[in-house]
């Protein structure tokens, strides 16, 4: 069975990225003091789980899922390395459809994940299996890229080009999601807006000047 153009990109990447994106992402600082200490934690599309080591002195339990196989083996390396197997559980899972029960979350954590997902259908089951794990009143952290010349282009799909091992251009696909789309995607799903804001490098910003579009959603 053919890989899925997102899957494949990351499966070929992950040891290159593992190297490169070893240092918690910028946005996370603004996250980590809405931490409880009794909170149960996911890390959807955790990528080689550096933001869940960065949280898991602020939380009682991550699961860390990433629908790569390959990022999930250096996402265990990175968490067995940091001493923290007993606190992170990864495992390898589509955040389309999440092996967890119903409410079992009080926090879930979609950094640099809804972008990849273009088509409605497939935004709108995001956002459902969010609401879903979450508990009532559980809170979910959600950041979309949106650099500065692309906000313009908000919700236009655009192609970044990775290359493979053998030389192949591999095309990423990020849909440049305005607050307008994300609000009303996590509406439709019990998920009301807390907190929205931009940033870059770590500090907020105005839109004109962000790396990223910030939200602090929470279950009704």
């Amino acid at each position: 069975m053919e890989k899925p153009p997102v899957l494949e990109v990351y499966d070929s990447v992950a040891e290159s990225w593992n190297k490169r994106h070893y240092k918690t992402r910028s946005w996370i600082r603004f996250f980590r003091p809405m931490l409880k200490k009794g909170d149960v934690v996911l890390d959807a599309g955790c990528g080689n789980a550096v933001n869940a080591i960065s949280f898991a002195p602020f939380c009682k339990k991550i699961y860390a899922v990433d629908f790569s196989q390959k990022m999930v083996f250096f996402a265990k390396k990175n968490v067995r390395k940091a001493k923290l197997s007993k606190k992170i559980a990864v495992s390898k899972a589509d955040v389309l459809a999440l092996p967890f029960k119903d409410s079992f979350f009080d926090v879930a954590a979609y950094f640099a994940v809804a972008h990849h997902f273009f088509g409605k259908r497939d935004l709108q089951a995001l956002f459902s299996e969010m609401s879903r794990v979450l508990k009532k009143k559980g809170i979910a952290f959600v950041t979309v890229r949106g650099e500065a010349w692309s906000l313009e282009a908000a919700n236009k799909t655009m192609f970044f080009n990775y290359t493979a091992k053998t030389g192949r251009a591999l095309p990423l696909i990020y849909r440049f999601l305005g607050k307008k789309t994300l609000v009303s995607a996590a509406s439709k799903n019990r998920l009301a807006l807390r907190k929205f804001f931009f940033e870059r490098k770590g500090v907020l910003c105005r839109k004109k000047e962000a790396r990223n579009l910030c939200l602090v959603l929470q279950k009704l």
